[in-house]
């Protein structure tokens, strides 16, 4: 994948509902995450058009919420990798199906206890709960790969449950094409 580097700015306007951003964090968490996956990626979450905002539904320690992709990117502490799904796969999305799935989670809690299991799941082959699509709380990938599964009609990463998927399976999705790194350089309000 070569790195194709973009201002915020510059690109706000061809982002679409429903385009992934997948995170590469300096943060402790982040880097502990991705040296515990074997992966590059600790986060992910989508673009939503809301009015003239583009806004990151995503699922973090905070919770299920919708902020700013703007503010999202320019508060975060490393790349942010930015995905648009294949215009083929676009073509039978049910993209407000997608959005409709994430409106109806947010405000739900971080789901600490959905990724502690997957972590137990993949190192140590323990079982995952018996309906893992019916979650109290989401983590980011999970949360991302079911509002794809259930409300668009088209998972991202077919041969895993929801609670099995992290954000490096989403980003090697082959539904999904890479645009470049998305970094935040505020407007000049002078």
């Amino acid at each position: 994948m070569a790195e194709r580097d973009y201002v915020y700015d510059a690109i706000r306007e061809q982002i679409e509902d429903c385009d992934i951003l997948l995170f590469r964090g300096r943060y402790l968490s982040s880097r502990i995450f991705e040296k515990l996956t074997r992966a590059r990626y600790s986060h992910s979450g989508m673009s939503a058009w809301w009015g003239s905002r583009v806004m990151l539904l995503q699922a973090e320690f905070a919770g299920i919420q919708a902020v700013p992709l703007s503010v999202a990117i320019g508060a975060y502490d490393g790349p942010v990798d930015w995905y648009k799904v294949k215009p083929e796969v676009r073509a039978s999305l049910r993209t407000e199906g997608v959005l409709a799935e994430a409106r109806s989670f947010l405000g739900l809690p971080f789901g600490y206890a959905d990724l502690i299991r997957e972590f137990l799941h993949r190192g140590f082959g323990e079982p995952l709960p018996p309906d893992p699509n019916k979650p109290g709380g989401m983590f980011c990938s999970e949360f991302v790969e079911h509002c794809f599964r259930v409300g668009g009609g088209c998972p991202l990463v077919e041969q895993r449950e929801d609670m099995d998927t992290f954000p490096q399976e989403i980003g090697n999705s082959e539904k999904l094409e890479y645009m470049g790194t998305i970094s935040h350089a505020p407007r000049n309000l002078a």
